[in-house]
Formats: C-alpha cells, structure tokens, sequence
C-alpha cells in the first residue's frame, strides 16, 4: 500500500489538469469550434487541479493553503470576467498571477516534504529547482514591467522579456515532468 495515496492521486490529477490546459490552446485554433474546445478544456482542467488539490491536501497541510490560493485565483478570474475597467482587470489579473506562483510554491513544497519524508531527495530537489526557476522569472518579469517605462533601458527590458518568456516555458516543461514522476513515485513507494 502506498505511503501517500491520496497525495499520488491528488498530483496525478493536477498533472492532467496542467495536460488538458496545454491541449486546449491548440484547439482554440480550429475554426468555428475552437473557443468552444478551449472553453471545455479549460473547465476541465480547472475541476481536475482543484479535484486533485482538493484530495492531496489529505496528506499534507501545504496542498490546502495551495487550495486556497486556487480558489482565491478561481474567484479573481471570474470577477475579472464581468469587469470592464482595464486598471481593475490589470489589478485582478496580477492578483490571479500572484496566486498562481502561491499555488506551485506550496505543490512544490509540500510535494517536495512528501518525497523527502519517502527518501527521494532528488526528486524532491527538482521541485526547488521548479519553484526558483519560477520565482526568479517572476521577478525579473516584474522588474522588466517597470524599466520598460524608461527610454534606452525598454530596449534591454524588452529583451529580457523574451529570453523570460523562453525560460517559462523550460519551468513549465520541468513542472509538468516533476508532477508526473512525483505522482509515479508516490503511488509505487510503499510503507513497509
């Protein structure tokens, strides 16, 4: 019997929720019918990250703080939907981004906890990496926001925005395979 199997299933889960989001962004692209594809991804993809949130949070504490924050980002992007104020909607949306970094912080610790306690150190070291990957990103991000308001320095901001927009992707990338073979790991390990 696993060690964690509600954590195993719970991460599984939010893999295939992260999965299902990848699949839609190509679907919104098919004529006539792609915003309908995207729209039922989408919500797929929401009911299964909070399905499997929901039923990790059974053996760790970190998978409810992270489901906190995913409700509270569930509640920003729907508010965010019936405003028409772009400042409110820049704000909202910032707030969801706030939440979403909250999110993989407390999935990767509490992640990272789970393979620790079961010996897997470098497993649980690759979800380090996935979080400073992505807090680092979010910095500079956020640095390259205000200097992109500063004549001759814009230049360079829009630069580093690029190279961060390439960065996002390789964690997005390491984030999907860490979910993956933390959930595999999980579910095989057991508490003999």
């Amino acid at each position: 019997m696993a060690k964690y199997p509600n954590a195993a299933s719970g991460i599984k889960k939010v893999f295939l929720a992260k999965i299902i989001g990848v699949i839609g962004v190509p679907l919104a692209f098919i004529p006539g019918i792609g915003a309908l594809l995207l729209m039922t991804c989408t919500v797929a993809a929401t009911i299964f990250n909070v399905w499997g949130i929901l039923e990790a949070s059974k053996d760790h504490n970190g998978y409810q703080t992270a489901l906190v924050f995913t409700v509270a980002d569930l509640i920003f992007s729907i508010v965010d939907t019936f405003i028409d104020n772009n400042a409110i909607s820049s704000v909202l949306s910032f707030a969801g981004n706030v939440m979403n970094i909250a999110v993989l912080y407390y999935i990767c610790k509490s992640t990272g906890d789970l393979l620790r306690d079961v010996k897997n150190y470098g497993l649980a070291n690759k979800g380090d990496h996935v979080w400073n990957v992505n807090k680092t990103c979010l910095i500079v991000m956020a640095v390259c926001l205000v200097v992109a308001f500063i004549p001759i320095l814009n230049i360079l901001a829009a630069f580093t925005t690029l190279v961060v927009l390439v960065v996002t992707i390789y964690a997005s990338v390491v984030y999907l395979i860490y979910l993956y073979q933390s959930g595999q790991y999980l579910s095989l390990n057991t508490n003999f």
